[in-house]
């Protein structure tokens, strides 16, 4: 299966790289395809421009700048997100990325009709400094509906979706690392080619 891995932490020594690096082995120790995108070692501008947010709507202009990043998703049959949670949300890096890449023309179209018909898995893998209960009951799990409910429904409807937060990670012992790294090899594993 083809993979894209979007990382997107600034520091390469990060929990959040380890973990983006047990996801590239894995998946290339069971003979998948992997491209890594590591946003900010890319030096990914997140940042819509005038002209693209005035252009968003014609499906026929999209900056040359960001083609490759916009041909990778679209031939990607796996799409891997790594990055931390930050005030419940996405890094500003990993926005800008949906912002200018999961746009019409290249995951759906003005009819909401998805473009990433190749796209059969979607996984997240983040960190985060909350707990399961304040994240999941009292804020509502704001990323995965965002992924889950509003990309993945205009862009690929058919992909399965899972998220694998690892909670309370600025605590993280290795204990529950090792086991949380397993449980993220096991679900990988699982993936047919």
């Amino acid at each position: 299966m083809n993979c894209l891995i979007v990382f997107a932490h600034p520091a390469p020594d990060s929990l959040c790289a380890r973990l983006a690096g047990v996801v590239r082995d894995t998946l290339l120790d069971h003979g998948h395809t992997v491209v890594f995108d590591d946003l900010y070692a890319n030096d990914f501008d997140p940042v819509m421009t005038t002209q693209e947010r005035r252009k968003y709507y014609d499906n026929d202009v999209f900056p040359q700048s960001l083609d490759s990043f916009a041909r990778r998703l679209e031939q990607s049959e796996a799409l891997i997100l790594v990055f931390p949670t930050w005030w419940f949300g996405f890094p500003a890096i990993l926005k800008g990325w949906f912002d200018r890449i999961w746009v019409p023309g290249v995951a759906f179209d003005r009819k909401d009709e998805g473009h990433l018909r190749n796209l059969r898995r979607t996984l997240i893998v983040t960190t985060l400094n909350s707990s399961f209960w304040l994240e999941r009951l009292l804020i509502g799990q704001p990323i995965r509906h965002t992924v889950k409910r509003v990309c993945l429904t205009r862009g690929a409807p058919k992909a399965k979706f899972k998220m694998m937060p690892l909670y309370q990670a600025q605590a993280v012992t290795q204990t529950r690392l090792l086991k949380f790294e397993k449980a993220l090899r096991n679900e990988l594993s699982g993936w047919e080619k």
